[in-house]
């Protein structure tokens, strides 16, 4: 199949993104790496597994495993504002001069005001530990605020002035 697995599966979906069409080129994605065949099931049925393994494509860096793994967090675990951050981050990883796209970051404000805060402050935890990990200029404050949206204390207890470097 070789690198065009997007393509294919495009093609067996009739080009519209099924849910089960997304699911499966996450699995192919993440089966090709360093989980294999074994460790990319896996991630189905144990959200564990898939927290070390997304700890690891943060770690690495890795857009294609971390948008493969961001699929399964929605798609499987019912974790769709966090699949959304992560579907953000790969996206920067890919081009970190990029902007993401506006539908992005207005799908990720309402998901973000729809999610506990222990949802939303585990994302700026991750968010800050890998702005923190990084030599390259942190993104600016306000590629933050869809994840606190009306920040106060108890809503959002990580400073967003504190990840600018």
């Amino acid at each position: 199949m070789g690198e065009d697995v997007p393509g294919l599966l495009a093609d067996f979906g009739g080009g519209t993104p099924y849910i089960s069409v997304a699911v499966h080129h996450a699995l192919l994605t993440l089966a090709s790496g360093p989980a294999g065949p074994e460790g990319a099931y896996h991630c189905l049925a144990d959200q564990s597994h898939l927290d070390t393994l997304l700890t690891q494509a943060l770690a690495d860096r890795d857009p294609r495993q971390l948008q493969a793994l961001a699929t399964l967090e929605a798609a499987a675990h019912g974790r769709t504002f966090l699949g959304a951050v992560h579907t953000a981050v790969a996206q920067l990883f890919n081009d970190p001069a990029a902007r993401l796209p506006g539908e992005l970051i207005r799908q990720l404000a309402t998901l973000a005001a729809q999610v506990e805060p222990a949802d939303r402050n585990h994302a700026a935890a991750q968010l800050t530990a890998l702005v923190a990990s990084t030599q390259e200029t942190s993104p600016s404050p306000s590629f933050y605020t869809w994840l606190c949206p009306q920040p106060t204390a108890k809503s959002c207890p990580i400073r967003l002035e504190t990840v600018a470097k």
